[in-house]
């Protein structure tokens, strides 16, 4: 009985020391400082906003915000250089994941880019991008 006891609290203990574990790895306490990463553990190379030119032009933006650091113009200018270049045809103010983002959608030929730019910082979160065959 005492063995029996023994037993299933080892294994516990390990079982509670994995799931410590296995949370301290998800947190990604290992990825180098200043290197962000997207879920899929690809790293995000990002313009900085600080080089773009602020938009002198009136733009529209959906909601404004005052917690948004970054511009609609600033975002827009992040975004066609993300996308190597095209023009943008719908902007949205969204959280993905809990992060203010601008949802840009940037088509360059017959390529349509979707990028998310953080409100705040101005990193590009994601970047996908398909063949426009409309």
């Amino acid at each position: 009985m005492i063995r029996l006891r023994t037993v299933t609290a080892l294994a516990a203990g390990t079982v509670a020391a994995l799931a410590i574990g296995g949370t301290a790895l998800a947190a990604g306490t290992d990825d180098p400082p200043g290197v962000e990463m997207l879920p899929d553990g690809d790293v995000v190379a990002a313009p900085s906003p600080s080089s773009f030119p602020s938009s002198t032009a009136p733009t529209r933006e959906p909601s404004p915000s005052s917690s948004a650091a970054i511009s609609l113009g600033d975002a827009k200018a992040i975004a066609i250089k993300a996308a190597g270049g095209g023009r943008v045809t719908d902007v949205e103010r969204e959280t993905e994941h809990g992060r203010a983002v601008w949802d840009i959608e940037v088509q360059k030929g017959a390529i349509e880019h979707d990028i998310d730019v953080d409100r705040t910082t101005g990193d590009v979160l994601r970047h996908r991008s398909e063949r426009d065959d409309d």
